[in-house]
């Protein structure tokens, strides 16, 4: 393999993340008692509920996919999951709690990200991860930086976005405002004390 093929699958390899132990997650909850059963219905038709990753397995692909090994997750589910752990969860089932809830807001419309694009690759064959979810693209400075999590994409735009305009920013020029509250805090001329 020449340096560029090994740069460029360096690269993609970092476009899928990988969840320590313990990382906060969101992930479907299948019912029912069978596991082949429950793995056959639809992710949309799930619940999907909050929870930490217990464990991780790597497969590597059998075509070899450019991006990594797919991971296979254990997740401790918290609040309405009791604690249960379901075992096995594929990657692309798998999205961190920031994640989760970016790409759930709106109706999960992408169309209200700001200067962010997701990007799959439909000709993998083997590793659905980027097939399905992909990741996320921010245009900054009028290049395009890839990212495996929509939080860093926004944040990593955001970010750009303040630092060219600094204090004639509104809200909603940026796609998490909640994170630069003391950009948008009203100043307060000082009282004086008699």
């Amino acid at each position: 393999m020449n340096r560029v093929a090994e740069a460029e699958r360096s690269l993609l390899r970092h476009l899928k993340p990988s969840f320590a132990e313990g990382t906060e997650v969101y992930a479907p909850r299948w019912p029912g008692s069978g596991r082949s059963e429950r793995r056959t219905k639809a992710a949309n038709t799930l619940e999907w509920l909050p929870g930490k990753v217990e464990s991780t397995r790597e497969v590597e692909p059998s075509a070899g996919s450019p991006y990594g090994p797919i991971r296979f997750y254990d997740i401790r589910y918290d609040g309405d999951g009791d604690g249960e752990i379901e075992y096995g969860i594929e990657d692309f089932y798998v999205f961190s709690k920031a994640d989760y809830h970016l790409s759930t807001k709106n109706d999960g419309r992408s169309s209200s990200w700001i200067g962010v694009k997701n990007v799959t690759d439909c000709e993998i064959e083997g590793d659905k991860y980027p097939r399905i979810v992909g990741w996320y693209v921010a245009s900054i400075d009028g290049q395009e930086r890839p990212f495996a999590l929509l939080s860093d994409a926004m944040d990593a735009y955001d970010n750009h976005i303040v630092r060219q305009h600094d204090k004639k920013i509104k809200k909603s020029d940026l796609n998490r405002p909640e994170k630069w509250s003391r950009l948008f805090e009203k100043s307060e001329s000082p009282k004086k004390v008699s």
